[in-house]
């Protein structure tokens, strides 16, 4: 399991485990929310965590383009 970051567009963080750490463009599903990967960083995982992911919540609106 990846332990990973996310950060959110509003600044806010949330540490969470996956499978794998997510790739860029990919969208993740945490917390019964959809999450679109923007920006993927790899950190030492001195710091608790595998990588700092940037992400922005998908609007029920948006529509998902696979």
């Amino acid at each position: 399991m990846a332990r990973i970051t996310l950060l959110l567009e509003n600044g806010s963080t949330k540490t969470t485990s996956l499978s794998r750490v997510p790739g860029l463009d990919e969208y993740l599903f945490v917390d019964n929310q959809t999450l679109y990967v923007g920006r993927v960083i790899h950190i030492s995982t001195l710091f608790r965590s595998q990588a700092l992911v940037s992400v922005r919540i998908v609007e029920n609106q948006e529509k998902l383009h696979v």
